[in-house]
């Protein structure tokens, strides 16, 4: 199943960069509204379903969840890190980054003003793991460099991911998604572990038409195994990469259905 999402997911490019919401969600804040309300919430007021929502009688326990995909629409996604005192960026094309979210819990945003400005770690965060990521056409000083996730279950397993509720006093909307594990061949073997960093961006016609990830620029918990000060930005140096979401279930999906493109290369089985 993996192999075939994967395979899938350069038909949703072109139409998930048209996903539009309706113009009441577009507004920063207006979509989750109520005394009580969940952190992640579709246009029309309800929770995304997670893990541990049980189905309906008669088809079994917990573990049904809403999947997103995120993918790089605004612009490129560049990595830069500093070697020898010499800043060196490599970086992926618009529209050519896909990372794959399963989401378990999404639970109530705060509700009293004690809550809001005392939101303990954990417990206002929708969270969820990266089950895949696929980085296709990155190049390495001009180089297509093939690079590599560790998602697999046995290894480093999926990348946690943790959403705070924008209700939050302190550090509302912030994102954090943990475990990441890259490798990148023909960069001298370099590896990039650690935790990123960023905010969530609500639904705008401006960014992300149906919300998604503001990436911090500045990454300091991430680690490379070559060159230190890792940095993240969208291509020019000092403005933000996103990930934004182009379809979820029911809750988000393209307008114009998906085509192919042509498509570079191929796998052959013999």
């Amino acid at each position: 199943m993996k192999k075939l999402l994967t395979g899938l997911l350069p038909v949703l490019l072109a139409a998930g960069a048209f996903a539009v919401l309706p113009s009441a969600a577009l507004a920063a804040g207006e979509a989750c509204h109520g005394e009580k309300v969940h952190v992640l919430c579709s246009e029309k007021n309800e929770a995304l379903r997670d893990d541990l929502v049980e189905p309906p009688e008669g088809v079994g326990g917990g573990g049904y969840g809403a999947s997103l995909l995120g993918v790089n629409t605004l612009g490129k996604i560049r990595l830069c890190s500093t070697i020898t005192g010499v800043k060196v960026c490599n970086e992926e094309p618009t529209g050519y980054s896909f990372f794959g979210v399963k989401l378990h819990s999404n639970p109530l945003s705060p509700v009293t003003t004690a809550e809001e400005e005392n939101c303990k770690e954990g417990k206002f965060e929708a969270k969820g793991w990266i089950t895949f990521v696929d980085l296709t056409d990155w190049t390495t000083a001009g180089v297509a460099d093939p690079v590599y996730d560790n998602t697999s279950p046995g290894y480093n397993g999926p990348w946690s991911i943790g959403i705070k509720s924008n209700r939050c006093k302190t550090n509302p909307g912030v994102v954090t998604i943990e475990k990441v594990a890259l490798y990148f061949p023909i960069e001298e073997n370099q590896k990039a572990t650690g935790t990123l960093t960023g905010k969530w961006s609500q639904p705008s016609t401006e960014k992300c038409a149906g919300g998604g990830i503001e990436l911090n620029t500045t990454q300091s918990s991430l680690k490379l195994s070559i060159g230190e000060k890792p940095e993240i930005d969208n291509g020019t140096t000092g403005k933000n990469a996103f990930i934004c979401f182009v379809a979820s279930n029911d809750y988000l999906f393209p307008k114009t259905a998906p085509t192919w493109a042509p498509l570079t290369g191929s796998i052959w089985k013999d």
